[in-house]
């Protein structure tokens, strides 16, 4: 079986794939409701805008950082993921066990793991995510797309021996057996259309090759998708919810040290 297949198969069966999909769908649908170029906003304030707001989608499906719960225990409540997020939004949401995902930043650049597989974020313009060059992007990024691939032959026999990035990774490489793949996110802002794609970078390319070893979109996200829950009509879109009972939430202790200080 190929890693993508792998990659694909082990997060799809864990539901990360459809946490992928709803942040990227909940990102930038909050992106383009406040998109105004009249106002200055540019292809600029788009990728960092939502870029921050992935952040935020991530963690929260995911149950990390801010959103975290103690993995024994039980269920995350409502209270906690729902502030800031728009009904439909939140009903939408995949619902997944606490500690099925958790953060494994890289060198200080943010990502998340579920089981062997790790994900970073990047941006991308929309309709250019294959012809991205990794040899242009930050170091730990360019680190990631040296990584040796299984599926062929090991990347290391064709890269220059003096590249430090090649070199720093061979070191982290041999040190776990964790995979890092990329989270690419890019928007049309002409029409608010969103892609997401999950895939293997690759560093070292000729003219007419991509720069993936394989890449593959994520499905695409709406309201009508099963979430956290109701069987009722959704409610005008709105970030104030209807009341529901809350389950009972047990924060980790640094989550509870992080909401102490001013």
């Amino acid at each position: 079986m190929s890693e993508q297949a792998d990659a694909i198969g082990d997060l799809r069966d864990a539901g990360v794939l459809d946490g992928l999909s709803w942040s990227g769908w909940s990102s930038y649908r909050g992106v383009m409701q406040d998109y105004r170029p009249a106002a200055g906003h540019d292809q600029g304030w788009i990728g960092y805008t939502g870029h921050k707001l992935m952040l935020n989608r991530l963690d929260r499906v995911f149950s990390c950082e801010g959103f975290a719960v103690d993995e024994s225990g039980p269920v995350l409540g409502s209270d906690l993921v729902q502030e800031g997020i728009s009904e439909i939004e939140y009903r939408s949401m995949p619902e997944l066990r606490p500690g099925k995902v958790v953060r494994d930043n890289l060198n200080g650049s943010p990502g998340w793991r579920c089981g062997r597989w790790r994900w970073l974020m990047s941006s991308a313009t929309f309709g250019r995510v294959e012809e991205m060059d990794w040899r242009k992007a930050r170091p730990t990024k360019r680190s990631v797309a040296a990584q040796p691939f299984l599926d062929g032959p090991d990347l290391f026999t064709f890269a220059k021996e003096y590249d430090p990035v090649v070199a720093a990774w061979r070191a982290l490489h041999r040190s776990n057996d964790t995979q890092t793949l990329m989270l690419m996110h890019t928007v049309d802002p002409d029409t608010g259309v969103f892609e997401g794609f999950l895939g293997r970078p690759r560093l070292w390319v000729e003219p007419d090759e991509q720069s993936w070893h394989w890449i593959a979109r994520l499905d695409d996200w709406n309201p009508g998708r099963p979430g956290r829950g109701y069987d009722t009509t959704l409610a005008p879109d709105s970030t104030q919810l209807k009341p529901v009972s809350d389950a009972p939430v047990r924060l980790r202790k640094d989550s509870q040290q992080q909401k102490k200080k001013p």
